[in-house]
């Protein structure tokens, strides 16, 4: 991810802590693919990964 990307993000996710729900689309739309895998790798069914996500 170079630094533009980074910066984006981060400041996407001090927006959506204070409850920008479109900051936090942003922040789950760059991050949903990484964190599926990584809830497939704890949760091996798919339905529950997905509910995880």
């Amino acid at each position: 991810m170079d630094s533009a990307r980074r910066a984006k993000l981060a400041e996407a996710l001090v927006q959506s802590g204070r409850g920008d729900r479109n900051a936090f689309a942003t922040v789950f739309a760059a991050t949903s693919a990484k964190l599926f895998g990584v809830c497939l790798h704890i949760f091996p069914d798919r339905n529950e990964a997905e509910d995880v996500l």
